[in-house]
């Protein structure tokens, strides 16, 4: 019974109604607690930052080596650098280009079967568009073109007319056959609907 001589209506009801501390009422009891809870808090926040961004730098590192290592065609070190790396977690360079880009543009085929061996993406673009295939093709590396259209690369050329006609104009019939060779479009137009035979 409470003081003026009435039932409760049950001591476990009256436990249930009782409102629950908050924030406030725990600093009361506490004081302190709650801003040494926040002030840690933040700091585990901090420190979560700091070591993204040390993983990002070390991936970035990681993305340098390799695409030093793949436009010299070290096979063996880009084995040893790679050894329990994913390489679609690796980050691609300042022009978004990846090892397969580099090792493409000098025509190394032993370097893109190690890549592509990898699970290395066959047709990433960099940032002017190209796709390692590109790169094979316009450094006159046929061997390496032929070999990446086995493996599955592609052009994705975002304007294969004008690409066509400018190679055509500049009299570069060796470009002209391994960009065809690598599955352009000899009908494709450019902007004034002319193609590379016009």
């Amino acid at each position: 019974r409470d003081p003026a001589g009435r039932d409760g209506g049950g001591g476990e009801a009256a436990t249930r109604e009782t409102p629950t501390k908050n924030a406030v009422d725990a600093e009361k009891d506490c004081p302190g607690a709650l801003g040494a809870l926040a002030r840690w808090a933040l700091m585990c926040d901090e420190c979560a930052e700091a070591i993204a961004a040390k993983q990002t730098r070390q991936q970035q590192s990681m993305g340098a080596l390799l695409c030093d290592l793949a436009s010299k065609d070290l096979v063996s070190e880009l084995a040893h650098a790679t050894r329990g790396a994913t390489l679609a977690e690796i980050p691609p360079d300042y022009d978004g280009r990846v090892p397969l880009h580099l090792a493409a543009a000098n025509g190394h085929v032993a370097a893109c079967n190690f890549l592509a061996s990898m699970g290395a993406q066959l047709s990433p673009r960099d940032r002017f568009g190209r796709t390692p295939l590109y790169e094979a093709v316009i450094g006159r590396h046929a061997a390496c073109a032929d070999r990446l259209r086995e493996l599955g690369a592609q052009l994705l050329l975002r304007d294969a007319g004008g690409e066509l006609c400018a190679r055509a104009k500049a009299g570069e019939a060796t470009v002209l056959g391994l960009f065809l060779d690598a599955g352009a479009d000899p009908g494709a137009a450019d902007y004034d609907s002319r193609t590379a035979l016009h």
